[in-house]
């Protein structure tokens, strides 16, 4: 499991999921952001640089699943890249 913190705002959790995936949970201030992330466009956005991606959720708390054969570097950096375009650490938002 990877665990990368961003500004100490934005947590990005990588787990193992099963042998074909990964999950990845993003949170910001300890709540997950994945609804504003799918609002932004994220899985488009990971579809295009090669990452396809989709929601699952698992015991309630949402995620996305990524190919196992990704590399999770590569899946942080690209999550990491998001966050940065969208300024989604410096924005206040309500979170659900």
């Amino acid at each position: 499991m990877e665990v990368e913190k961003i500004d100490q705002l934005i947590e990005i959790i990588v787990q193992n999921f099963d042998e074909k995936s990964n999950i990845v949970f993003v949170e910001k201030k300890g709540k997950n952001i994945w609804s504003m992330l799918s609002l932004m466009q994220f899985e488009d956005d990971m579809e295009y640089w090669d990452m396809p991606t989709h929601i699952r959720d698992i015991s309630g708390r949402k995620g996305f699943l990524f190919d196992i054969s990704i590399n999770e570097g590569r899946i942080v950096s690209e999550i990491q890249r998001f966050i940065d375009e969208h300024n989604l650490d410096k924005r206040d938002f309500s979170l659900y």
